[in-house]
């Protein structure tokens, strides 16, 4: 069985589907509802996706075998985790912990989502010695 690991963010290679799945899961996935006419709210994402892109560390998850498959991937600026995502099939199998080296502590969080929010406040109590139960 192949082995999941981290790769370089490849422009070329992985840009599409970044920019299908990060503007998509964070309109629909939001915490809180987004009063920007969609079309408007968009465009002004992909802009400040191509931004992003540009100036923050992408890494893509893969199996060793094949790494041309994306299984998720993270973007992080500075000490900002901008987004995690993993496709629906490979979740709850360590793929967003792997992608964010397991630093949920002492990270700013921008674009959550309420599926990260759970995630979040779930490793965020580990790490506090507390079980979010």
């Amino acid at each position: 069985m192949s082995k999941v690991i981290l790769r370089q963010f490849n422009p070329a290679r992985d840009s599409g589907f970044i920019y299908s799945s990060f503007p998509k899961g964070v309109y629909h996935g939001s915490v809180e509802k987004i009063a920007t006419p969609k079309d408007e709210w968009f465009g002004s994402f992909y802009n400040y996706l191509k931004e992003q892109l540009a100036l923050a560390t992408v890494s893509i998850a893969c199996m060793q075998d094949d790494p041309d498959t994306i299984l998720g991937y993270s973007i992080l600026a500075g000490d900002t985790l901008q987004f995690v995502y993993v496709k629906a099939p490979y979740r709850n199998q360590g793929i967003a912990t792997l992608l964010t080296k397991n630093k949920f502590k002492d990270i700013n969080v921008k674009n959550l989502t309420k599926v990260g929010a759970a995630i979040l406040a779930k490793h965020q109590g580990k790490e506090d010695g507390k079980t979010n139960e």
